[in-house]
């Protein structure tokens, strides 16, 4: 397992419990970052503990969905989220999140290309890398696609968001990357 690794503007580090406040008024407690993801934003500090937490107990388990922070080198400071599944043994699932005064600058899709990179590295017996996002969250294939995944195709009424459809499950496209 691996709990560290840089990118060229980014340190992507394991979180920590000491990283709450950064991770809830970064990202956690925003309606608009969060609205697309599988966790429910965060109404106070004490659901990024109890995240963090849960987060803590994965990483000693070594199972589980590892979550990372992404600090920015150029001012040391959490600018999101990403992290990995290992499911199977043959596949990892990958997600992200970012704070809004960070979209739109390519730290997605350099983190989610450095934590590719290390899932291969790591993990010989993977051959398949994926992640899905609701089927109209264009910014995320897109995302997705500038890493070089491709795009599988819809999964019709497959996923509970909880921010925007928390009874009905959503359509959610779904990309990948695999070894020969």
């Amino acid at each position: 397992m691996f709990t560290q690794f840089e990118t060229p503007r980014l340190i992507v580090r394991r979180l920590q419990l000491e990283d709450a406040q950064e991770v809830y008024e970064g990202w956690g407690q925003d309606p608009e970052v969060t609205q697309y993801l599988s966790w429910s934003v965060h109404q106070s500090i004490d659901d990024t503990i109890a995240f963090l937490q849960h987060a803590d107990h994965a990483w000693k388990q070594g199972s589980g969905h590892l979550p990372f922070g992404l600090q920015s080198k150029e001012t040391g400071k959490l600018i999101g989220g990403i992290g990995y599944g290992i499911e199977a043994r043959c596949r990892a699932q990958v997600g992200y999140a970012l704070m809004q005064s960070a979209w739109g600058q390519g730290f997605a899709s350099e983190a989610l290309e450095g934590l590719i990179q290390q899932i291969w590295q790591t993990f010989p017996a993977v051959y398949r890398i994926y992640g899905m996002c609701h089927a109209t969250h264009y910014a995320s294939a897109g995302v997705m696609l500038k890493v070089g995944m491709e795009k599988e195709g819809v999964f019709k009424r497959y996923y509970l968001l909880p921010n925007i459809s928390p009874k009905v499950p959503c359509d959610m496209a779904v990309y990948a990357l695999t070894k020969s």
